[in-house]
């Protein structure tokens, strides 16, 4: 049984390798693959229709698909009467570092990080990362956050953006 995948941006969220016979080798969980019910050990047949060198097909193909641009925070601010606030990340690092602890909660934020910029402060609660909530389970928290983070754009990496351009604040 076939079943069509439709991928939306990168990364994919998934390992392959072979040459004849592609084969999915591992999922990383909270990702787009793993939203799309893609599993260990499925063969991918075919790509955009095209079922000779699918490796390679599907490498030129993921590296036409948009980065992941952004990705939204959810926080009960336990401060003002459980508000909740959503924010909006573009680059990391972030500069937020959250409790081991469940709930996740800001323990620190770095002064003149981006989120320093948006206004989180200590305390915050993590609630939702993209509309997605956060799971119960600390280590699943900590790996999705984690892994929701990694894939935005690394700004250590663009060295000629200003801080202003960074943080993403009115110059």
């Amino acid at each position: 049984r076939e079943k069509d995948i439709n991928f939306l941006h990168r990364p994919l969220g998934m390992d392959c390798s072979g040459q004849e016979v592609v084969v999915v080798e591992r999922v990383l969980r909270f990702s787009q693959a793993a939203k799309q019910g893609v599993a260990a050990n499925w063969v991918v047949r075919a790509v955009n229709g095209i079922r000779r060198d699918v490796l390679s097909a599907l490498q030129a193909a993921s590296s036409q698909l948009p980065q992941v641009n952004d990705i939204r925070f959810t926080f009960r601010l336990p401060d003002a009467g459980d508000k909740e606030v959503d924010i909006t990340l573009s680059s990391r690092p972030v500069g937020i570092t959250f409790t081991r602890s469940e709930p996740l909660r800001v323990k620190s934020v770095r002064s003149q990080s981006y989120a320093f910029g948006l206004g989180v402060t200590r305390g915050w609660v993590l609630l939702r990362v993209d509309g997605e909530p956060i799971p119960e389970r600390l280590d699943e928290a900590m790996e999705m956050v984690t892994f929701k983070v990694s894939n935005l754009p690394d700004v250590k990496a663009s060295p000629d953006l200003s801080p202003a351009q960074i943080m993403k604040l009115p110059k």
